[in-house]
């Protein structure tokens, strides 16, 4: 009853959303679990470290890569629907708990898809409390329009709406430079229906596709300049 009444504060807080579990185990081992593969990969050769702490690891999958790469990662969410979803697709063991109550120290804190449900002010002192060196931070891009068409028709709402200025700028005021940050996920996300929605149907069982038509559109937009409005997230890498 207690787990299920701070389950409830947590979707009233929009800290956490509501998952259809069978689009998220089948999206994740399908079309858009690839394209985020791909994705994760770059990612993963930015670590600077071997001690990674994964907050809000979501349904394991960046943890799991990590891992395959040689890193120690302990990776925590809030979400325990999200928590049995790792377990299931990835076979992750996550912990059941806040950043806000993490111990002991890692050279990276990485946070995909969570700071919106953070304190940046917060999340800065136990950064600093832990000691993390790094940060490597990836959020939904809120200059897309049709990001923000598809929220406002959804009635999808984020605890925080942090822009990508505002937690440069927090970061920077929190002693921890931009070393690199790139736009990502152009035709990834809406082709591959993310964790929300099924894929397109024609694109379901053409990953390779996607992921190329993918890296095009987002080659094209950058050298456009056009990829901060044309891309649905972005990537941070913070160091200190």
């Amino acid at each position: 009853m207690g787990q299920d009444k701070e389950r409830r504060k947590l979707l009233r807080d929009n800290i956490i959303h509501e998952i259809d579990r069978e689009i998220a185990v089948a999206n994740s081992r399908g079309l858009y679990g690839r394209v985020l593969r791909k994705h994760y990969q770059r990612v993963i050769r930015e670590l600077r470290g071997t001690r990674v702490l994964d907050c809000g690891c979501g349904f394991g999958l960046l943890t799991s890569m990590c891992r395959e790469a040689g890193f120690s990662v302990r990776p925590i969410d809030v979400d325990e629907v999200s928590i049995e979803l790792a377990h299931e697709i990835h076979g992750i063991e996550a912990e059941n708990t806040s950043l806000y109550d993490v111990q002991g120290e890692y050279d990276v804190a990485l946070f995909f898809d969570v700071i919106s449900h953070l304190s940046l002010d917060r999340t800065l002192d136990k950064l600093r409390e832990i000691d993390a060196r790094q940060v490597i931070l990836s959020d939904s891009n809120l200059a897309n329009l049709a990001l923000r068409l598809y929220r406002s028709l959804h009635g999808h709402e984020e605890h925080a709406e942090w822009s990508r200025r505002e937690i440069v700028e927090a970061f920077g005021q929190g002693g921890y430079s931009l070393r690199a940050s790139w736009y990502y996920d152009v035709l990834g996300l809406p082709l591959g229906g993310g964790f929300l929605r099924r894929p397109l149907p024609f694109f379901e069982k053409r990953s390779d596709l996607v992921c190329r038509l993918d890296d095009g559109m987002t080659r094209l937009a950058a050298g456009t300049r056009l990829d901060r409005w044309a891309a649905f997230r972005y990537l941070l890498v913070f160091e200190r």
